[in-house]
């Protein structure tokens, strides 16, 4: 990506962004949703460092979105003694 952008260039993106985003929770999504979509999002980065980064805070703040209710009963079940 150029480093030189233009305001306006910045606001028509910036614009375009929102309208996306508008688009998704029209869709209905949840929070769960919501953080495997930045997850999915992060990975098409072009940059490597920012998509590893992006994709590690995801996963680290919001592991429900990796979770299976499977994978947790599995961990709820090996708590009992």
């Amino acid at each position: 990506m150029n480093k030189f952008v233009t305001n306006e260039k910045l606001a028509e993106e910036s614009t375009y962004c929102r309208e996306v985003l508008h688009e998704i929770f029209k869709l209905g999504i949840n929070q769960r949703q919501i953080a495997k979509l930045i997850y999915m999002l992060s990975l098409e980065l072009e940059n490597q460092v920012c998509s590893v980064e992006v994709a590690a805070l995801v996963k680290k703040h919001c592991p429900d979105a990796f979770l299976s209710k499977e994978d947790n009963a599995d961990e709820s079940s090996s708590l009992i003694v």
